[in-house]
């Protein structure tokens, strides 16, 4: 029985050491070839991981461009409503330039009517014109006759003056209520000193003059007689007073920049021009628009002949270069339309 046991002692001894004898001599041979196995497997993992992540890549590319696609679709529809409105307005500019080519005609055909009623109108003016002469040198005459009466009234004021040099002959106005006296036509800064130093500072003063109180005043400022009468001092100053002057007129409807060459309407000078723009006046739109109550306030503010802007038709030529100027525009606007079309 003790030999039995230890026969199988002995076996599972031998057993042990040769089981881990072989585990041993295996593990030592596929170790090597184990661990090639395990980095190859990290590597395929790696580019496993690698080859996801260009998917993921790939995929939003894809998305980006749908939507690129999609939003070159939209501006291929807009693209196409562009050229059908532009189809539809190059349309409307050829109906318009071809109006204007049958304007443009219909003014060639009336061309020669303009210029012989222009001669007509020269040939008027040439009459009015030396009508013109005529009085002019009538005013003449009479401004040589006055001449000879300025001595007389310089001596008559400096007897005065060396009488009573400081004397007030109005009181009934200050410093402090003064007008602008040289808006009055025949007043100019020299007048003006005289006057003050009299005591006339007011529209009011003069427009209360009697024939006595001119004759006073002639000889206290050593003026021509019957000057004031001929100048109308005192019918300017009470329109002065019921603001028919030219700063009561106020033509304000001209835009800043906008201003037109009056000098081209036939009677405006450069001095003319001046005075017009001083009151608000730069457009050929706006003498379209004179009636006879606008042309009188104008001509009284500009100091212009009575008559003389209905003689020479500013509103007749103003509405002429107003309608060329307006011709002219509408061409310039047709022709860029035009070029921008065709681009």
């Amino acid at each position: 029985m003790n030999e039995l046991l230890f026969i199988i002692a002995v076996l599972s001894v031998a057993f042990i050491i040769g089981y881990i004898t072989a585990w041993a001599y295996f593990r030592n041979l596929w170790s090597k070839p184990l661990r090639a196995l395990q980095a190859e497997d990290s590597e395929l993992t790696n580019q496993m991981k690698t080859l996801r992540h260009d998917h993921n890549e790939q995929i939003l590319n894809y998305q980006k461009l749908q939507a690129h696609s999609s939003n070159l679709k939209t501006q291929l529809e807009l693209s196409k409503n562009e050229a059908d409105n532009l189809q539809v307005s190059t349309k409307l500019m050829q109906e318009e330039l071809e109006q204007l080519r049958a304007k443009e005609d219909l003014v060639t055909a009336l061309n020669y009517e303009e210029l012989s009623r222009e001669a007509t109108w020269l040939r008027s003016k040439n009459e009015e014109l030396f009508n013109e002469k005529d009085q002019l040198m009538q005013r003449v005459d009479d401004l040589e006759a006055l001449l000879s009466d300025y001595d007389y009234a310089v001596n008559m004021h400096q007897n005065a003056m060396e009488a009573n040099p400081t004397r007030l002959l109005f009181s009934d106005s200050s410093e402090e209520e003064r007008d602008d006296l040289k808006k009055i036509n025949g007043i100019g800064p020299f007048i003006e000193q005289k006057l003050n130093n009299i005591g006339i500072w007011t529209y009011r003063q003069i427009s209360e003059f009697d024939d006595e109180t001119v004759q006073r005043v002639t000889l206290a400022i050593a003026y021509f007689p019957g000057r004031i009468e001929r100048d109308d001092w005192v019918g300017q100053a009470k329109r002065l007073i019921q603001g028919l002057h030219i700063s009561e007129l106020m033509f304000t409807d001209a835009r800043p920049n906008e201003k037109d060459d009056l000098k081209t309407i036939s009677g405006i000078g450069p001095f003319i021009e001046k005075k017009l723009n001083e009151i608000g006046i730069r457009t050929y739109r706006q003498i379209c628009s004179f009636d006879e109550e606008i042309i009188e306030k104008v001509a009284h503010s500009i100091s212009s002949f009575p008559g003389r802007i209905q003689r020479d038709d500013w509103v007749g030529q103003a509405r002429t270069l107003y309608f060329t100027q307006l011709e002219s525009k509408v061409e310039t606007e047709a022709e860029v339309t035009l070029e921008e079309t065709e681009r």
